[in-house]
């Protein structure tokens, strides 16, 4: 996590005409997920001349320049600040609280009881056997 401060000269758009970063004075490019929610939270919590505190990851474009991620971005004037979202993305792969579908069950392999060994009592719903019945 990086942090940059300056003073907020322009707000970006994406292609879509949608705020989705800003740039600040000593030209540090800060970028944000353009969802309406992002745009208005940043739009409501600085305006050009503000002065900004910035968390983000650094990454870079494919033409190389650096640019910041936002994750929170801070009024340093107002005292506001405002986490910068990502877009949840549906049919995305999630954890399953299914049970695999392997066809076979779940109990441990029984190993066959040598001479002298008393059997355990019978589980409820164990294959092949009752709870009254002897192995």
């Amino acid at each position: 996590m990086k942090i940059v401060s300056g003073k907020l000269t322009k707000f970006l758009k994406d292609k879509a005409g949608l705020v989705a970063g800003i740039l600040l004075d000593r030209g540090q490019e800060i970028r944000f997920w353009a969802t309406s929610a992002n745009v208005l939270a940043i739009t409501e919590a600085v305006a050009i001349g503000s002065r900004v505190e910035i968390q983000g990851d650094l990454r870079i474009k494919e033409t190389g320049r650096e640019y910041l991620q936002a994750a929170l971005v801070t009024n340093l004037d107002s005292k506001r600040t405002v986490s910068m979202l990502a877009p949840v993305h549906l049919g995305k792969p999630r954890m399953s609280f299914e049970a695999p579908q392997s066809g076979g069950h779940l109990w441990p392999t029984v190993k066959s009881l040598g001479a002298g060994e008393i059997p355990l009592a019978s589980l409820p719903g164990d294959p092949g056997r009752g709870p009254n019945q002897k192995i």
